[in-house]
């Protein structure tokens, strides 16, 4: 578990985890793309799920304030918690 902060207008870039996560908005807006699936815009107390290994990409949704998100998730020991996708 631990909180994740992007600045205003900033991108996490495509990625993958090893196990599930969950993200919580705690303020701002985000905007959550998984792969194959429309974008879906959060803002403060909603959630989404990403399935193990799902390619995924989180944007802040303001270009004036930062978006505050509290994420939960599962690791492999030995694994890296998040992959890089081009």
């Amino acid at each position: 578990m631990y909180r994740a902060e992007l600045v205003p207008g900033g991108v996490a870039g495509r990625h993958t985890h090893p196990g599930p996560e969950l993200a919580y908005v705690l303020e701002g807006t985000l905007i959550f793309e998984i792969d194959g699936q429309p974008p879906v815009t959060l803002k403060a107390g909603e959630s989404v799920h990403v399935p193990a290994k799902q390619i995924h990409n989180a944007k802040n949704g303001s270009t004036t304030a930062p978006v505050k998100v509290m994420v939960f998730m599962v690791g492999e020991k030995g694994q890296p918690l998040a992959t890089p996708v081009q």
